[in-house]
């Protein structure tokens, strides 16, 4: 018999009034060995009441994301540090809340996180360039937030008779509607735009994004322009209830890309 495997131990240097969510997104090894798993954690030290244009009642405390990583194959865990909570113009100077969460691991070895916006309308992203011990300023991007967690990936394409090109691809419930109609999102720009590139009608919620291996293709074949992509996600084409089925879908990264210049 297998053995059982063992639960993961208990967070060092945390906060006793910090309530810690390990979500959503997929977890990864970085080349220097790190493991890096996306996650977020509430705390109780805003007072919404003296914050006149924030969401009063939606949250009582502030959500932040953070990493947990381990150093060590995961003998041992710690957090990085919050991604940094802001006031943005264009959202009536509302604070930046950054919760439901997905990484990418960039080319360059930086790290990309994709967050439900916590009803400021649009999805949040930030950087890091210390393998998730810490984050860079929290922007806005184009795509709207439906307040559900979306994926996120990265990957290299070279199309023939192109240089490599790096995309950034993020999957959400665009609508129009409530928690309807799966959309995919593709930045050539490493996330300061996006173009809506694929859709798929009917009910969805969560979603997440990977790299697929493709067994089909040798390993040494080189033709191949650019990695598979999954899709996984609540709900499903000609759906209304999004809780009622999950779908797989494989998707052609260079295909994503010709969409994409085609638009």
């Amino acid at each position: 018999a297998r053995p059982r495997p063992r639960p993961p131990p208990p967070l060092k240097s945390r906060p006793r009034d910090h309530r810690w969510c390990g979500c959503c997104g997929t977890g990864f090894q970085l080349p220097s060995g790190r493991l890096v798993v996306p996650g977020y954690f509430y705390q109780s030290n805003i007072d919404f009441n003296h914050d006149p244009g924030h969401r009063k009642g939606q949250y009582n405390d502030s959500v932040q994301v953070t990493a947990f990583l381990s150093d060590d194959h995961g003998e041992n865990w710690f957090p990085g540090s919050p991604a940094p909570q802001q006031r943005l113009s264009r959202t009536n100077d509302h604070l930046t809340l950054t919760s439901e969460v997905s990484f990418a691991a960039l080319a360059n070895g930086s790290l990309l996180f994709n967050s439900d916006g916590c009803g400021l309308g649009d999805r949040l992203q930030s950087l890091s360039t210390n393998q998730g011990s810490s984050w860079g300023r929290v922007s806005l991007t184009d795509v709207k937030d439906d307040s559900v967690m979306g994926g996120l990936v990265a990957a290299v394409v070279t199309l023939e008779g192109h240089r490599p090109q790096e995309i950034i691809v993020q999957s959400t419930a665009e609508g129009p509607g409530y928690r309807s109609d799966m959309h995919l999102f593709l930045s050539v720009d490493g996330g300061a735009s996006y173009k809506d590139v694929r859709r798929w009608a009917g009910g969805c919620g969560y979603s997440e994004l990977t790299l697929l291996n493709d067994s089909s293709v040798p390993h040494n074949d080189t033709s191949q322009e650019g990695p598979p992509i999954g899709l996984f996600y609540e709900g499903g084409s000609g759906t209304s209830d999004y809780s009622g089925q999950m779908s797989f879908v494989r998707l052609d990264s260079a295909a994503l890309l010709r969409k994409y210049w085609a638009l």
